[in-house]
């Protein structure tokens, strides 16, 4: 996420100052009035989400990119946010449904970034420097939607080129910053985007209702990015040698960002029990329902004990639909334990009415977990217990 259109195209000095700064946010101030006033007489809004649609949609196109790069690794917690600001956008993107002619505005559909809502510190492209920010990071899935509505024929009503070029940053891509740098483009046919993340990639999928797509040319050319862009080096802290700056700060040990498991289980049999307790390592999470509830409220308070550094799981199948569903599985690998009871299962032993999108969330679950861990009976062992026998790939 970045703060442009004017604000940022001047910086010329290496080393910011405080006066620059307060000059900066001032102006930024006076841009998001600006903006304000303007929507209120504007068209964009917030569109439906179909999370379980009814009718038949054609996917069209689809953009994957990867999550985690090779950043320095004092600086992994930032990225770390950044997947952790992504998670949250896309539970709020997921489904989206624009109808024919209607405009679709990034903020308008995201909200305010902000730590209410869960999102944490990322990193931002700010007056030449990669800083810390609340939120940091959403330009990720802006980019691909830029790229996704170019490829479907969109018209582009607004959208703002990084005033530098970042590492491994697409050449279409779309800036953001709350609310006044927006991505903005209006759909020729009714269309419905799918957001989601696997382990290692952000995936966004363009579909429609028919098979043909409205063509415009009347996007923003490439060519008007700005033509410093692609000279200008971006720093952050950890790989910049100005110390002297105010906004200085000293990177963070790899050790202090290390990546943990989490281990969300219901009251699952001993043999489950004793593999939890065996794979567990220190500095791992483990939360556990202590008595019955339902599932849905159980997948909830557990998943209030995730941090950004939780990068696997090990879920029971029970709270496994649940958790997909508040979106905390993505950007994480995750094991299922495949206790006998799923989580439609579990409502009807609560006397819950049945969630019919429920078999639909397990079993795209299923098929993106990077491992089950089943029971295989031992057969006749004296103590007539089972054991964890096998890890079998998803």
């Amino acid at each position: 996420m970045e703060l442009v259109a004017g604000v940022a195209q001047d910086v010329g000095r290496k080393t910011p100052t405080r006066w620059e700064a307060a000059l900066f946010a001032l102006k930024v101030w006076i841009l998001r009035a600006q903006r304000g006033v303007y929507d209120l007489g504007y068209t964009a809004r917030r569109w439906p989400v179909e999370r379980y649609p009814q009718e038949e949609w054609r996917s069209n196109y689809e953009l994957r990119s990867h999550l985690w790069s090779d950043a320095d690794r004092r600086e992994r917690r930032f990225e770390l946010g950044k997947v952790e600001n992504l998670r949250r956008a896309c539970l709020r993107l997921n489904g989206v449904v624009i109808e024919a002619g209607g405009t679709f505005s990034f903020w308008q559909q995201v909200g305010k970034a902000s730590k209410r809502k869960g999102f944490v510190t990322g990193r931002m492209l700010q007056q030449g420097c990669v800083v810390p920010a609340i939120g940091g990071g959403l330009c990720q899935l802006s980019n691909a939607l830029y790229g996704l509505a170019l490829r479907s024929g969109c018209e582009i009503v607004e959208r703002h080129a990084h005033s530098a070029k970042m590492p491994n940053a697409p050449i279409h891509d779309a800036t953001v910053a709350w609310n006044y740098i927006d991505l903005r483009f209006r759909v020729g046919e009714r269309t419905r985007i799918k957001v989601w993340m696997s382990g290692e990639e952000l995936i966004v999928e363009w579909q429609t209702a028919s098979s043909v797509a409205a063509v415009t040319s009347t996007f923003v050319p490439l060519d008007q990015i700005v033509g410093v862009r692609a000279a200008r080096q971006v720093q952050s802290c950890a790989s910049c040698d100005v110390t002297d700056c105010f906004r200085h700060e000293t990177p963070q040990s790899a050790v202090m960002s290390e990546e943990c498991m989490a281990y969300l289980v219901d009251l699952c049999s001993p043999e489950f029990e004793a593999y939890v307790q065996r794979s567990r390592r220190v500095g791992d999470v483990f939360a556990r329902a202590t008595k019955a509830e339902e599932a849905e409220r159980m997948a909830a308070r557990l998943a209030q004990t995730l941090r950004p550094e939780v990068t696997h799981l090990c879920v029971s199948r029970s709270l496994l639909s649940w958790l997909w569903r508040m979106g905390v599985m993505g950007g994480r690998t995750f094991d299922v334990l495949m206790t006998t009871e799923s989580a439609q299962a579990a409502d009807r032993a609560t006397g819950r009415a049945t969630d019919r999108g429920l078999s639909r969330d397990e079993e795209e679950a299923l098929k993106a977990a990077h491992r089950l861990v089943t029971l295989e009976e031992v057969g006749d062992a004296p103590t007539g217990q089972s054991r964890i026998a096998k890890m079998v790939s998803a």
